[in-house]
């Protein structure tokens, strides 16, 4: 049998998997380290020494990393293969074999699909003929960190760390039908957040509804899904009176936690002022300064930190005025970061590095009216401004003065 390699089977990669180059990020562990330096890609075929193996490769986008190829294959590609090294290969542009999955049957492997930094992947399983599977998530060595049942297809990355899925629930629809399948599927839409290892429900499926999947938005920030619906649970398998419409979804709090690697956000009320603001929850520690004017909130590591202030405006400043005092009391000042209007202010900067020599990053944001003012300063580490610019985001659009607008 002649191979084919067919292009665009990978769907949104972006830069390669780090780290499995080396054999002791294989599969489950090093024991499959010897299945991998035995394989190579050479003219479109996969060898096991100078075996050549009667298996299909996957093409990958040439802009993406390292990773070019990717083939499944066992015992049927060739009797030389041992049993214990069946599953999914992925090889490099030269046909050095980088990583290895193991799999109990070569096909069982449907889909494979990376994250857009490249560093985890999904590897759904499944028959060719069903519309279901299962999505088995690989973390950043490689190794399976989570599995869920969904359907084919059905699954986008979000994020770097999160992906959004129709998931499938654990009991069937008694009377219903899917696909070529005899019987109902309860189906909803969630994501799947890699770092915090946490499942969000943004869809749940009810008795009298199902959610599927349709698109997640460019930004990652919201999801177009499919809704079925009917009138009573007993009108599923009359596919008549089964009413379909599209509705959107924000993606909520979880996806930001990846970005904060907080897992959910928290809401501080300033009691003297009236003044509040979401914060994410990696901040355990609050303290309040005995005027009651706003409260210091701290994390174990000192790496990330947090002050939140208010108080009357008794000189009736306005943004532009509190921007320049916040000007005039910091330095290093990120170029382009400074804004500010009638009821608001900004300014990005940072700190020469102190002792250690690790440099952070100041978010400080204000809002004012002429009654009251209310602001904040976030700090994180200088490395981590693309991950927070989210958190800041969401902090700057909740922080609210008592009776007002903003």
């Amino acid at each position: 049998m002649r191979l084919k390699i067919k292009p665009g089977l990978f769907f949104l990669l972006a830069a390669a998997l780090l780290a499995v180059a080396s054999p002791a990020f294989a599969g489950e562990g090093p024991e499959y380290a010897p299945g991998i330096s035995a394989y190579s890609l050479k003219d479109g075929s996969v060898y096991m020494g100078e075996t050549k193996l009667d298996c299909e490769v996957f093409s990958v986008p040439a802009e993406t990393g390292d990773i070019r190829y990717w083939s499944a294959f066992g015992t049927s590609a060739s009797d030389a293969v041992p049993e214990a090294e069946t599953g999914v290969r992925f090889f490099a542009s030269d046909g050095t074999c980088l990583t290895f999955v193991p799999l109990d049957s070569e096909y069982e492997a449907q889909t494979v699909t990376f994250s857009p930094n490249g560093k985890r992947f999904v590897l759904a399983t499944g028959s060719g003929a069903r519309p279901d599977v299962f999505f088995n998530v690989y973390g950043e060595d490689a190794k399976k960190i989570a599995e869920f049942p969904g359907i084919r297809g059905d699954l986008q990355w979000a994020g770097p760390a999160h992906f959004v899925f129709t998931r499938i629930g654990d009991d069937i629809r008694e009377g219903g039908s899917f696909a070529n399948l005899a019987y109902g599927l309860r189906l909803s839409v969630a994501m799947f957040d890699a770092e915090s290892g946490k499942e969000i429900v943004l869809k749940p499926a009810t008795d009298t509804r199902n959610y599927s999947l349709a698109s997640v938005a460019a930004d990652g920030k919201s999801v177009t899904i499919i809704e079925d619906a009917v009138e009573s649970e007993t009108d599923w398998g009359d596919e008549d009176k089964i009413k379909q419409s599209i509705i959107e979804a924000e993606i909520p709090a979880a996806s930001q936690a990846e970005a904060s690697g907080a897992a959910e956000y928290k809401t501080y009320l300033n009691a003297r002022f009236g003044y509040s603001i979401r914060y994410p929850d990696i901040f355990a520690g609050v303290r309040e300064p005995l005027n009651g004017d706003g409260a210091e909130f701290s994390e174990s590591s000192g790496e990330y930190g947090l002050v939140v202030w208010g108080g009357f405006n008794v000189m009736g400043e306005d943004g532009a005025e509190l921007l320049k005092m916040a000007r005039e009391r910091v330095s290093h000042i990120v170029p382009d970061s400074e804004k500010s209007g009638e009821g608001f202010y900004s300014i990005v900067y940072g700190d020469d590095g102190g002792q250690d020599g690790k440099e952070h990053i100041f978010r400080e944001y204000g809002v004012v009216n002429p009654e009251m003012k209310a602001g904040f300063t976030l700090k994180y580490p200088l490395g981590e401004a693309e991950r927070f610019a989210e958190t800041a985001r969401v902090m700057e659009e909740s922080l609210k003065l008592p009776d007002s607008g903003k």
